[in-house]
């Protein structure tokens, strides 16, 4: 008797970062660098750089809502002042922000870089220990949009949509807008104080990118952040 074998070809994911100031596949970037992809962002719930530290090794965010202290590999800055230099240096949208920012919503988030190790050649001097790379969907040339739900205890209502439309064959936009609420874990019987834990905020982006020639392009943005959170 003769039998057939099936067998299938092992295929791995290409994945893409901006760890050196452009998209590389990140096998061929000689940084040691960890993604946080935007499926990761789904499955776990994390809104914020916070929700990052527990999936990625040598990585610590602190709990801290504004003015956070972002730790790699046991290296940190204690300078929480506007006007000192952390050590970990933290980019959005390839612009660098301070740290009272670094708690930005993940809202339509392609995806969240962790580079180790010192930086400074192409971050900055303030990059001794590392980067933190926030990457988000740039408009596109297809039509698309979502809305998403979340629910969970103490009354969680997280709700998320965005819109990708092309408006001409150069011509892109795309908007997103994100609240979340939640009640607090503990009861504040001060009048007129938040319970402990309690969560108020809500994130809005709106980009337009226009590619102006092959190898030109011009991206406008706006983005908004509140954050109403309770100590």
């Amino acid at each position: 008797s003769a039998g057939a074998v099936a067998q299938e070809s092992a295929k791995l994911e290409e994945v893409i970062v901006t760890a050196q100031k452009r998209e590389q596949n990140a096998m061929t970037v000689p940084i040691t660098v960890d993604t946080f992809s935007s499926r990761d962002i789904e499955v776990t719930g994390a809104q914020d750089i916070k929700g990052v530290e527990a999936y990625i090794p040598g990585f610590e965010a602190g709990d801290g809502v504004t003015q956070v202290g972002l730790t790699i590999r046991g290296v940190s800055s204690s300078n929480l002042s506007s006007g000192g230099d952390p050590s970990v240096a933290t980019f959005y949208d390839e612009d660098y922000v301070p740290q009272a920012a670094s708690t930005v919503t993940f809202s339509d988030m392609a995806r969240i870089e962790i580079l180790k190790g010192p930086q400074g050649t192409l971050f900055g001097r303030n990059a001794a220990a590392g980067v933190v790379n926030m990457v988000p969907n740039q408009p596109g040339a297809d039509l698309e949009g979502f809305v998403s739900a979340r629910l969970g205890n103490y009354d969680l209502t997280r709700f998320e949509g965005m819109i990708n439309a092309p408006l001409t064959d150069d011509l892109f936009m795309r908007a997103n807008i994100y609240t979340n609420e939640r009640d607090g874990y503990i009861q504040n019987v001060s009048p007129g104080g938040d319970d402990v834990g309690a969560e108020d905020n809500q994130a809005a982006r709106i980009a337009f990118l226009w590619n102006i020639t092959g190898a030109t392009n011009l991206q406008v943005s706006y983005d908004y952040d509140k954050v109403d959170n309770a100590p």
